[in-house]
């Protein structure tokens, strides 16, 4: 009897850290400061990716600005509209700082939470389209897997970057900076 109980300790103990997993937050990084979250903002980042259009363009070039709170609301916004399932952020915050993007949130699964932290860059590739690149990415106390940080990547790449192309018919980006909780983009007829 002792030894069949041997046997199956390995295994009983297994199960029991598994269905701890399931009630347990994995902690993790969190934002150092709050960003606030607004409809409107989220709306006015909407409306500035519509008024983008060569025929708006009084100059060749003009610049478009989104602060960190426009930015979080959007993203907020977005990774709401998500289905359930689906690699999201919930309770964004976006900072804007030393040319790069921090974001922050919570990664929910069902048998995990887990504080996320995403540093990225945001370069132009040969059109003039924005692409994020992922710095480095943690989830928890660990860093994240190679799959969730790629999906998670091509949602906030989407979120962020996607709607440009839908909209910018005529132009194109020609800079991007990212300095003291703002992202500018310059924008300039194709």
């Amino acid at each position: 009897m002792k030894s069949v109980l041997k046997n199956f300790l390995p295994f009983i103990i297994l199960i029991a850290l598994v269905s701890l997993a399931c009630q347990i937050n994995a902690g993790g990084p969190t934002a150092p400061r709050t960003v606030a979250f607004s409809q409107d903002a989220a709306d006015s980042v909407e409306q500035l990716w519509a008024s983008i259009d060569a025929a708006n363009l009084t100059d060749s070039t003009a610049t478009i600005s989104l602060t960190e709170e426009q930015l979080t609301s959007y993203l907020a916004v977005n990774m709401a509209a998500k289905k359930e399932g689906d690699a999201a952020i919930i309770n964004p915050t976006i900072l804007l700082e030393n040319g790069r993007m921090e974001i922050y949130g919570q990664i929910n699964t069902s048998f995990l939470t887990a504080n996320a932290h995403l540093s990225l860059t945001m370069t132009l590739d040969d059109e003039g389209q924005p692409q994020l690149d992922v710095v480095s990415a943690d989830l928890g106390p660990l860093p994240m897997p190679d799959g969730l940080m790629d999906a998670i990547a091509s949602v906030m790449d989407e979120a962020l970057t996607g709607s440009f192309g839908s909209v910018a018919t005529g132009v194109r980006l020609s800079d991007i900076q990212i300095t003291d909780g703002v992202l500018t983009f310059n924008i300039q007829k194709r």
